[in-house]
């Protein structure tokens, strides 16, 4: 337990400096704009990048890595909408604001170092294939969803491919992990001037991250109340224990291996990632249950991330090998 608690202390001591600045005003709203920027377009893209170049691509790619992930997702998305559409009787944007809470994990700021820490940089395929899925399921039908509220009940199909392409190719992270899956698929040797470059930016991209995670806690508007509750004690109990006990469950029956099984379980444990209030204020849909719901979930994850580790911890290299 000992070794659990030393990995994962420093991940929520990190988030709660961020916390911290953000509520003694050290960091600004502003000022998210360029940690999030630096990392988006620089230090995670670089930690692709030098990571990938050790990987066997060939080898190392599951697919049902995937599948299992959007499999997992759509189930957490048809749970929670009968749950806020048959209980709450909440509209179809509120409902697609709030399905997005329950099921997009924190893959990108929380979930690669996570899973970097605990399978080495094979944990970067699993984060990558979790993103994709996010975006090709989650913000795929919540933009079905708002658009059928916006339109009458009438879809744009064409809109809708527009979205899902633009999600996939603007992505920030398509390009360098493009770039780090040639140099390991084509066993190319790039100038150690560009590794040297690339491994100096992955190595910042940690800690910011996590930073980043806390300080945009404090500084998003937060309000927990009677009416919130219908969304926040749902979509929390679906994210953190549902989603990862489904896709458990889910790669267990494709054949999966105890490793990748673990590596699943742990990053959908993760908390909401600020994609669920960017999408929510964009529907200008329970924006407020959207922030709550990220705040109690990365609260609450360091206990229920935790119980997941001790539970798994035989299967996961980063534990079992320390």
């Amino acid at each position: 337990m000992l070794d659990i608690l030393t990995l994962v202390t420093p991940f929520f001591l990190v988030i709660g400096c961020g916390y911290l600045a953000g509520r003694i005003g050290l960091v600004a709203t502003d000022a998210l704009k360029s940690f999030n920027g630096y990392l988006l377009y620089f230090a995670l893209p670089g930690m692709f990048i030098s990571r990938l170049s050790d990987i066997d691509l060939a080898k190392a790619f599951d697919v049902r890595l995937l599948i299992a992930f959007v499999a997992g997702n759509l189930l957490i998305w048809v749970i929670s909408t009968v749950i806020q559409r048959g209980i709450f009787k909440n509209n179809l944007s509120e409902t697609a604001a709030i399905n997005t809470a329950a099921g997009w994990g924190n893959s990108g700021y929380m979930g690669i170092p996570l899973s970097v820490g605990l399978l080495g940089s094979i944990g970067l395929l699993h984060a990558f294939a979790l993103l994709a899925a996010d975006i090709l399921v989650l913000s795929a039908l919540a933009f079905v969803l708002h658009g059928l509220h916006s339109n009458g009940g009438r879809m744009d199909a064409l809109a809708l491919v527009k979205e899902i392409a633009k999600a996939l190719f603007l992505n920030p992270f398509l390009l360098p992990f493009a770039i780090g899956g040639a140099i390991s698929w084509y066993d190319l040797e790039p100038p150690q001037l560009l590794m040297d470059w690339a491994t100096m930016l992955g190595d910042s991209a940690f800690a910011v991250a996590l930073f980043t995670i806390g300080a945009g806690m404090a500084l998003r508007p937060l309000v927990i109340n009677q009416q919130s509750l219908g969304a926040v004690i749902p979509s929390t109990l679906l994210k953190l224990l549902v989603h990862p006990l489904i896709c458990g469950i889910i790669a267990y029956a494709l054949g999966l291996d105890a490793i990748a099984i673990a590596g699943i379980v742990v990053l959908t444990a993760t908390p909401t990632a600020t994609n669920a209030y960017i999408l929510a204020n964009r529907f200008n849909a329970k924006e407020a249950e959207a922030a709550a719901i990220i705040f109690c979930t990365t609260t609450m994850s360091a206990f229920t991330l935790t119980f997941a580790l001790y539970l798994l911890r035989d299967s996961l290299p980063g534990i079992a090998g320390g």
